[in-house]
């Protein structure tokens, strides 16, 4: 006679309602196990990217993505962590993974591919993003106008600029920053000049103190310097490095002319 264990025997003997509420208790008990499983390697994720750890969070994404569904929480950060460290294949790859789970539409997501793209130097892919995002905010602006400014497209960046209704401290900055570092740094001025009173903040200051110290003009620095309403350790900072690059330019000239 074959052997029946407890638990078979007892299961044989339950009525079908007592073996529906124990299906739905296991169905139940291994939601919430999935659940927990899901936050904590979102949190295991979050934990890597605020310890700049990039590709310690794509490890962990790939490890837990092949037991479960996608989770919308952690895909901005996983694709923060593409873009840092230039990863456009893997990018494209979870593109299409949130294509699949349906979660493209979420502002987001649509805003972290714009920003992903953009580092990644794939303008157009980041364009496309952008232009089929059924919602933007003022982050997925600021992401399509900073991604025109990092791949030297200043007149695309212009254009979205002054389209863009809601402009904030953000965009403004990115702007001067943008035409800084690709040289103009008369049109940084310009723009410098523009920003409405309530939006221009320390950061807009050093910002442009830093973009004529990049361009070599310490003097115009200096001015912008010491109109700066307000001094952080950055804006001293630049000031000191610039200075110190000055001075080390000219020993150096000094030194080859002998």
């Amino acid at each position: 006679m074959k052997a029946t264990t407890f638990a078979q025997d007892r299961t044989k003997y339950q009525k079908p309602e007592t073996q529906n509420e124990n299906h739905i208790h296991i169905t139940q008990t291994f939601s919430k196990v999935t659940e927990n499983t899901s936050a904590n390697w979102s949190y295991s994720i979050k934990d890597c990217i605020s310890q700049k750890k990039p590709k310690a969070a794509i490890l962990i994404y790939t490890r837990n993505r092949r037991s479960g569904s996608i989770v919308i929480g952690v895909v901005p950060l996983v694709l923060k962590a593409c873009a840092s460290l230039s990863l456009l294949g893997f990018g494209k790859v979870l593109h299409s993974e949130i294509v699949k789970s349906g979660v493209e539409c979420d502002v987001m997501v649509g805003t972290a591919l714009v920003d992903m793209y953009g580092k990644c130097q794939d303008i157009v892919s980041s364009r496309n993003v952008f232009d089929h995002m059924p919602e933007r905010n003022a982050v997925t602006w600021n992401a399509m106008i900073c991604g025109y400014m990092r791949n030297g497209d200043t007149k695309l960046a212009s254009i979205l600029f002054e389209n863009m209704a809601r402009k904030t401290s953000v965009t403004w900055n990115e702007m001067i920053d943008g035409y800084a570092k690709n040289g103009d740094i008369m049109m940084a001025r310009q723009v410098f000049e523009s920003v409405p009173d309530g939006l221009k903040n320390v950061g807009t200051w050093t910002i442009m103190v830093n973009g004529y110290v990049s361009n070599g003009d310490m003097k115009a620095a200096r001015e912008v310097f010491e109109k700066t309403p307000v001094r952080n350790f950055y804006v001293w900072s630049v000031m000191i490095a610039g200075y110190f690059k000055e001075v080390m330019s000219s020993k150096r000239e000094r030194f080859l002319m002998r």
